[in-house]
C-alpha cells in the first residue's frame, strides 16, 4: 500500500501543488494513476471533472526525493481536489509493468487553488471555507432592538409625566364652574383626588417595572439560544456546505457535533453527516475520527444508512486516526484485522 499526500510547492504557485508518494516500488517512468472519491465513488478525469468510469491520468515523470517520490501537478488536478477537500480520495496507481499499489490521499495544509490571488492567511481549514462576511450582518440585527427601545422608553415615559400633571392643575378648577352647592362639593374633593393620585402611581410603578435594565437583556438572550447554527431544522434551509460552515463556526464540541451527525444520518441529510465527519476527522477530533472510520467498518457499519461499508476507506480513516492518535489501541486493533 502506498501513501500519498498533496503537499504546497515551494513557490507556493496557486494551482500547483506536489504529489508525494511514499512505498511505491514501481517503475518511475510512465506511471497512471486513478483517483476516486468516497462520496459517490466517481472518479476524476483528465480534464478535472469526476465522472462514474476509471479514468488513468499519467503523471510527469517521477522525481526520487530521499525514500520517496514526488512529481509536480497542475491546476487541473489540484483545484478538483480542492473544490472536495471534506471528502477521503483513493488514489491507485499503476505503471508500464502493470505493477499496481493503491492508498488513500491526504492535501496537507497550505495547497492553494489556481482561483486564490495575492494574500494567503496560513490558518485552519475552517478558515479556508468559511467566510467571515455574514459576521457584520450578525452584529447589525443585535443593534436594531437597542435602537428601538430607546424611543419606546421615551414615549412611555412622558405620557406618565403629562398624566401625572393634568389631574393636579385641571381638578381643582372644575369643581368651582360647577353650580352645585358648595358643602356637597367639597365632601367629594378629597376623594376624587387620592383615587386620581393612587391610579397615578401605579400607572408610575408598571411603567417602571417594565422599563427597568434588569429586564432588557431577557429576550434578546432566549432568542439567541433557540436559534442555534447546529440546530437540525437548519438543516433543510440552504445547502448542505452552508449548513456545515454555519455549524463549525460556531466551535461545537466533539459531543454536539456527534449528535448533530447522527440527526443528520436519521433524516437523510448524509452529505452533512459525512463532511462534519470528514472536517473534524481532518482537523485531530481522534474521537470523531474513530466514529468515522467504524461507519465504513464492515464489523461496525449500519446496513441501509448514510455510509457502505468499505474495507479501504476503514483502513484510511483508522490511519489517520493512528497518525494523530499512536497509541489508540481500539484503532491499531481493527486495522491490523482488516489489513490481514
Amino acid at each position: 500500500m502506498i501513501k500519498t499526500e498533496l503537499r504546497p510547492c515551494e513557490s507556493a504557485e496557486p494551482g500547483y501543488a506536489s504529489l508525494h508518494i511514499e512505498g511505491w516500488q514501481g517503475m518511475i517512468e510512465s506511471v497512471m494513476v486513478s483517483i476516486q472519491r468516497n462520496q459517490d465513488r466517481c472518479f476524476l478525469s483528465v480534464e478535472g471533472q469526476w465522472i462514474n468510469n476509471e479514468e488513468w491520468i499519467r503523471l510527469p515523470e517521477l522525481q526520487e526525493k530521499g525514500d520517496d517520490l514526488e512529481t509536480r501537478i497542475g491546476p487541473v488536478l489540484v483545484d478538483a481536489l480542492l473544490a472536495e477537500r471534506q471528502v477521503a480520495y483513493r488514489v491507485t496507481a499503476v505503471d508500464e509493468a502493470g505493477f499496481r499499489e493503491f492508498g488513500g490521499l491526504k492535501i496537507v495544509d497550505g495547497v492553494l487553488s489556481s482561483l486564490a490571488k495575492g494574500e494567503y492567511a496560513a490558518a485552519s481549514n475552517i478558515n479556508e471555507y468559511v467566510p467571515q462576511s455574514p459576521e457584520p450582518a450578525v452584529l447589525a440585527q443585535a443593534e436594531t432592538p437597542i435602537i428601538e427601545t430607546e424611543p419606546l422608553a421615551e414615549q412611555f415615559a412622558s405620557p406618565n409625566l403629562q398624566e401625572s400633571s393634568k389631574p393636579l392643575v385641571i381638578q381643582p378648577d372644575e369643581p368651582a364652574k360647577t353650580p352645585s352647592p358648595l358643602p356637597a362639593k367639597k365632601s367629594n374633593k378629597l376623594p376624587l383626588i387620592a383615587l386620581i393620585l393612587l391610579l397615578i402611581a401605579i400607572i408610575v410603578g408598571m411603567c417602571w417595572w417594565l422599563l427597568k435594565p434588569g429586564t432588557k437583556p431577557e429576550p434578546a438572550t432566549v432568542s439567541a439560544s433557540e436559534n442555534t447554527p447546529c440546530a437540525t431544522e437548519n438543516m433543510v434551509k440552504g445547502s448542505g456546505l452552508d449548513f456545515v460552515k454555519s455549524c463549525l463556526r460556531s466551535q461545537p464540541s466533539s459531543k454536539q457535533v456527534l449528535e448533530v451527525i447522527q440527526q443528520a444520518k436519521k433524516t437523510k441529510q448524509c452529505d452533512v453527516a459525512q463532511r462534519l465527519y470528514a472536517y473534524k476527522s481532518q482537523s485531530g477530533d481522534v474521537q470523531i475520527a474513530l466514529r468515522y472510520a467504524q461507519e465504513y467498518d464492515p464489523e461496525t457499519a449500519t446496513k441501509g444508512g448514510c455510509f457502505v461499508a468499505d474495507v479501504q476507506t476503514a483502513i484510511y480513516w483508522y490511519e489517520v486516526l493512528i497518525n494523530q492518535d499512536p497509541q489508540n489501541r481500539e484503532a491499531r486493533a481493527r486495522l491490523a484485522i482488516l489489513k490481514k
